[in-house]
């Protein structure tokens, strides 16, 4: 919604250090979509928090913010997207890993799918997790045997295993419905 409005609201739930990590997680990252300056001195209060995740989404966020506040960086990113989600890695040289995956989706072909579909080796909750994202937005059924080897994986980081779910949902092909039904109570 791009709404500065929620700046406040974001702030006091990525400070409530009783919220799940994911809530708390998914506020960092909107901090981030709104890329706002406001929003740097509660980001960099928990980019060494206890949960990875959001620590992880501190950095990158911080960085977000920095990168759409600055001309110079914006010039080299690319100009032609195929998606219309807000790229967490839109150039900024500390991006590397994360413009290196999220600009293929970009182009939107099984190569691309393929070389998302690698990432889930990674060793980044928080980095599978936007893969899965990706994967979501282009509803390629290539991606499916992926998503579904990181949802068997008990091992895996809940938002991560979320995330794959969901993706599978939207793609939807015959081979997903009986993975989504084995885990449907599975409360990770």
């Amino acid at each position: 919604m791009s709404d500065i409005h929620a700046i406040p609201g974001l702030i006091k739930v990525l400070d409530s250090l009783d919220k799940d990590p994911m809530v708390r997680y998914e506020a960092a990252e909107a901090l981030g979509a709104l890329s706002h300056m406001s929003a740097l001195d509660i980001l960099e209060k928990y980019h060494n928090d206890p949960y990875i995740s959001v620590t992880e989404t501190c950095e990158q966020t911080i960085e977000n913010i920095n990168f759409h506040n600055n001309e110079k960086l914006k010039e080299n990113t690319l100009k032609h997207i195929v998606y219309t989600s807000n790229d967490p890695a839109p150039g900024a040289p500390s991006f590397k890993h994360y413009h290196a995956t999220f600009g293929p989706h970009k182009v939107g072909t099984n190569e691309a799918v393929a070389i998302l579909c690698e990432d889930f080796k990674d060793k980044s909750a928080l980095f599978k997790y936007e893969v899965a994202f990706v994967l979501r937005q282009m509803q390629n059924p290539n991606s499916a045997p992926a998503l579904i080897k990181a949802l068997d994986d008990s091992n895996e980081a809940p938002m991560v295993r979320h995330e794959a779910a969901e993706t599978l949902g939207f793609i939807a092909t015959p081979d997903c419905l009986p993975v989504l039904r084995k885990y449907r109570n599975d409360y990770m």
